[in-house]
C-alpha cells in the first residue's frame, strides 16, 4: 500500500511539473548571521555557497569572486552595481516606479573577507533556498560545510600602480591593485677605512680687475600670431576603424572589446559598437568594466567629443547613472541604463 501512495504522490507530482529535489543524507540545517542594509537582509554569500556544497574563486588582482552553486556560475565585481549570472548581468536590487520595474545599482558589502548581496536576489536569481527569521538565515548544509576557498592571482603591469586610487571605473568601479614595496636598501659591508686628507695652506691670488664690457641692446621683439588649435571630429565610419587599435574586433555588422579576445566567452563581451544613419551617426554600448576597457572608454569618448570626452566619461561613471539627453560638442548624446548595460547613441556634428 505504501508503494503504491508514493508513486501516486510522484505522480501527481510530475502532472504539476513540478521538481522533487534529492535529499542527501548528509544534508544538516545550518544558520548564520544576516546584515540588515536599508531595511533589507543581506547575507554572506561565501559562507553560503560553501556549506551548501558549492565552490568559491578569489580573483584578488580584478577584485572579484566567482561562486559555482545549482549548477550556476556567478560572478560577484567588489566595486559592480549589478552580478554576472551565467553570462547576464542582473542587479541585486529592483523597484516598481510608475507601474515599471527599474533596476537598482548597489554594490555589495564588502566585511571581514566576505561579500554580502540580499537575500532576495540569491533566492530568485542564482536559486538557493533559504529561509531569513529574526537575524538569521537557515538553509540545508552538505556535510561540515568546510571548504577552502580558491584566491587566482595574475601579475598586472600598469603605470597606475604608484597610485591605486587613480583606476576610477564605469560606474565606479576601482582597481585596488597591490602596490610592491621597495627591496629594503643593504647595508655596505666594506671595512677598508677611508683617509681623509689633510687641508693644504690656502694660495690667495689677488685677480687683475677687468674694464666693464658694453651692455648689448636689446633687440625689438618680434611680433608673434595666436595659430587656433582645432580638434579633429570623427564621424561614426571613422570612430570604428579607430576601434581596431583599441582591441576591438569585427562580429560582421558591428564590432565587439571582449576581455578574453575574439575567442572570449559572450559574458566576457563588455562593448559593441555601431555605426548607425540619420539622427544617430553612432552608437556604443557597454556590459561591462575593468580598469584596462575603462582607460578605452574614455578614450572613445574623448574621439567622438574632443573638448567634453571626459565630462561624459564622468556622468557614466556614476553608480547612481540614469537615463538622459545631453548635448555636447555639438552632438545630441542619448543615455540609455538598461537591466544588463549601459547604451549611449551619438548624433551626428551640428556644423
Amino acid at each position: 500500500m505504501k508503494k503504491k501512495y508514493i508513486a501516486l504522490a510522484l505522480g501527481i507530482l510530475l502532472s504539476l511539473n513540478l521538481t522533487v529535489a534529492p535529499v542527501d543524507a548528509d544534508t544538516i540545517k545550518k544558520s548564520v548571521d544576516i546584515m540588515q542594509q536599508s531595511g533589507r537582509p543581506y547575507a554572506p554569500v561565501n559562507i553560503i555557497v560553501q556549506q551548501m556544497g558549492g565552490t568559491t574563486e578569489r580573483n584578488e588582482a580584478d577584485k572579484f569572486s566567482t561562486f559555482t552553486i545549482n549548477g550556476k556560475i556567478l560572478r560577484i565585481d567588489d566595486q559592480w552595481g549589478f552580478a554576472e549570472v551565467d553570462g547576464k548581468f542582473m542587479t541585486y536590487e529592483t523597484r516598481v516606479l510608475g507601474g515599471y520595474t527599474i533596476p537598482v545599482y548597489k554594490k555589495p558589502i564588502l566585511k571581514d573577507g566576505n561579500v554580502y548581496v540580499p537575500v532576495d536576489f540569491l533566492k530568485s536569481s542564482v536559486g538557493l533556498l533559504l529561509d531569513v527569521k529574526d537575524d538569521k538565515i537557515t538553509f540545508n548544509a552538505v556535510g561540515d560545510g568546510n571548504s577552502t576557498t580558491t584566491v587566482a592571482t595574475e601579475t598586472v603591469a600598469s603605470t597606475s600602480e604608484a597610485n591605486p586610487t587613480a583606476n576610477q571605473g564605469i560606474g565606479n568601479i576601482e582597481s585596488n591593485r597591490p602596490t610592491t614595496k621597495p627591496a629594503t636598501p643593504t647595508t655596505n659591508t666594506n671595512t677598508t677605512p677611508v683617509v681623509t686628507p689633510k687641508p693644504s695652506t690656502p694660495v690667495v691670488v689677488t685677480p687683475t680687475p677687468l674694464a666693464p664690457k658694453p651692455k648689448p641692446t636689446p633687440a625689438a621683439p618680434k611680433p608673434t600670431s595666436v595659430v587656433p588649435v582645432t580638434k579633429t571630429v570623427y564621424n561614426g565610419s571613422e570612430i570604428k576603424e579607430k576601434l581596431y587599435s583599441l582591441g576591438f574586433f569585427s562580429t560582421g555588422k558591428n564590432l565587439a572589446l571582449n576581455k578574453y579576445g575574439p575567442e572570449g566567452a559572450d559574458q566576457f563581451t563588455y562593448a559593441v559598437f555601431m555605426v548607425s544613419s540619420g539622427n544617430i551617426d553612432m552608437e556604443l554600448g557597454i556590459r561591462g568594466s575593468d580598469p584596462q576597457s575603462d582607460q578605452k572608454y574614455k578614450t572613445i569618448f574623448n574621439w567622438i567629443l574632443p573638448t567634453k570626452g571626459n565630462s561624459l566619461y564622468s556622468i557614466v561613471d556614476n553608480v547612481n547613472l540614469k537615463s538622459q539627453t545631453l548635448k555636447l560638442d555639438g552632438r545630441t548624446v542619448r543615455i540609455q541604463v538598461l537591466s544588463d548595460e549601459v547604451v549611449l547613441t551619438f548624433g551626428p556634428t551640428i556644423k
